[in-house]
């Protein structure tokens, strides 16, 4: 029985053995995302009275909009034992719906000149405003599909157009006919969005990390049974050295403070356009922000370190350059050298760097697009 009993713990041993050998070798997990279903029993639905699912009136049958199906050429028609989700779907990006691809074209239009073709980006209705110029809204709308709904060359499309690359420079004569600047003739100055804005101070100190995140959250928190026994390290969590874009939206812990700053969207609701505000606790926090600050010192360090040899001009130039895509004109120039001489005889070279960074990150022409 002795050697019955030392046998079958040798061959559990090995088994044990074996089945880490397969556990360091195994392939990567599959990804996993979040998705609809069909429930087993599908059909039409009774209306829920004031929105409580609990109090059920009358049933209706499944349909769509009337108003946008009197044609029956379009008008989807929903299997008995189908959710309609599928036909919602080909219904939505049928070459011959009236609606989405016009709704699209605006959302990238207004993405790129800060103001939609229609106004009102989240009301196409009869409520909301006409668009500024309806054939230019059709002719993108129809480009859109005809490209299989190509957002990249839609966008290709827009920027290398006159409209896109005019100037950002003030005319009388357009200010006096059109202030709000409806018909396009001038390029809108618009300031980065929070997320944008952050990406932007991190790129010009290098510490932004353009690879992926595949997530934020400890491996013990990959769900929400766990992340409610989890205790979190929220300022890491907030400001991590990954795009804005990944920045998880803690409702009870609070936001990333710059973004919060910013105009960041409210993320309870469906926002097609945001808020954008100029307040002045946007400027104090960019002069007082202990991030910024920080960023500016790894921002000078880099400057110096990337450029060994360079004179005190030349680094203006580069810090310039990174910062804000342009050279110093003479006074900007002058009003700079003046202070890193004036600081340098006081502190380290890098901390009057630094300062100088920060009071760019600071400055309104970092801000806005021109």
């Amino acid at each position: 029985k002795r050697s019955s009993n030392d046998e079958s713990k040798k061959q559990l041993a090995g088994l044990e053995q074996a089945l880490k050998e397969l556990a360091k070798n195994a392939p990567a997990p599959i990804p996993q995302t979040l998705g609809a279903a069909d429930e087993a029993e599908t059909g039409d639905w009774h209306v829920c009275v004031r929105g409580n699912v609990h109090q059920l009136g009358e049933k209706v049958p499944r349909g769509f909009v009337q108003v946008m199906t009197s044609d029956s050429a379009i008008a989807p028609n929903i299997p008995p034992k189908q959710s309609g989700r599928r036909e919602l779907a080909e219904w939505l990006s049928s070459p011959n719906h009236p609606l989405l691809a016009r709704v699209w074209v605006n959302r990238v239009w207004q993405y790129l000149f800060g103001e939609g073709i229609v106004a009102t980006a989240d009301n196409f209705g009869a409520q909301g405003e006409p668009p500024s110029h309806p054939k230019l809204l059709d002719h993108l709308a129809i480009q859109l599909v005809q490209n299989n709904w190509s957002t990249k060359r839609l966008i290709h499309q827009i920027v290398l157009s006159q409209t896109y690359q005019m100037s950002c420079a003030n005319l009388p004569d357009g200010e006096a006919i059109d202030p709000e600047n409806r018909l396009r003739w001038r390029m809108p100055r618009r300031r980065l969005t929070a997320e944008s804005l952050r990406d932007a101070i991190l790129s010009v100190s290098g510490t932004l990390t353009h690879n992926r995140a595949e997530s934020l959250f400890p491996e013990t928190a990959q769900n929400d049974t766990a992340l409610q026994k989890t205790s979190l390290d929220v300022p890491s969590l907030l400001n991590p050295p990954f795009r804005s874009v990944y920045i998880p939206v803690l409702r009870e812990e609070g936001r990333n403070p710059l973004l919060q700053a910013f105009d960041f969207a409210n993320p309870s609701f469906p926002v097609g356009r945001r808020n954008r505000s100029v307040l002045p606790t946007q400027a104090l926090y960019l002069m007082n922000s202990e991030f910024v600050m920080e960023e500016s010192e790894k921002a000078a360090r880099r400057l110096l370190r990337e450029n060994p040899a360079a004179t005190e001009e030349d680094l203006l130039n580069q810090a310039w350059l990174q910062t804000l895509a342009w050279l110093p004109d003479e006074l900007e120039r002058t009003m700079a050298l003046d202070f890193l001489r004036q600081s340098e005889s006081a502190i380290e070279p890098s901390a009057a760097w630094a300062r100088l960074f920060h009071s760019l990150f600071a400055s309104i022409d970092f801000r806005f697009l021109k």
